[in-house]
């Protein structure tokens, strides 16, 4: 009889937001995903929308939002994948034409090492005062660790 190999515990979670949120040219923003849809570890804290591995590997992180401007003229919105206080990764879109009849959707994501106790939130910012779409399909955050 064979010794079976350790199984890491798997690591996977979902969280939505289904309250609007501001997004404007101030400070950037953390964004809130409170509704917690999936958490297979207990890593998720929907009240600070934070994600805390519980074991080192690699990550694949994304999120999303869609983002609706006040005034529907020319402008950018931002979001940044952060890591302990470090922006690993950022993602633009800019908006130039014709007032916009809908939201405008933004997505950023990386695949990363994380260390046990990282901290991963969300943070965006736009040229223009706006809001998020409060759809959960639209505007989630959510992380999983590729088994090696």
């Amino acid at each position: 009889m064979g010794v079976e190999p350790h199984k890491a515990q798997q690591s996977v979670f979902m969280a939505a937001a289904t309250t609007s949120q501001e997004v404007g040219p101030a400070d950037i923003k953390q964004i809130m995903y409170p509704d917690q849809i999936l958490d297979l570890n207990n890593e998720y804290n929907p009240g600070t929308s934070t994600f805390e591995p519980k074991q080192d590997g690699v990550y694949f992180i994304i999120a999303r939002l869609a983002y609706v401007p006040d005034v529907g003229t020319k402008y950018s919105v931002k979001m940044f994948i952060i890591i302990n206080d470090e922006n690993v990764a950022a993602t633009d879109n800019d908006f130039i034409g014709a007032p916009l009849t809908n939201n405008n959707h933004v997505s950023v994501s990386t695949i990363t090492q994380l260390s046990k106790g990282d901290r991963v939130q969300i943070f965006a910012q736009a040229i223009t005062d706006g809001n998020t779409d409060p759809d959960p399909s639209l505007t989630h955050f959510e992380a999983i660790r590729f088994p090696l």
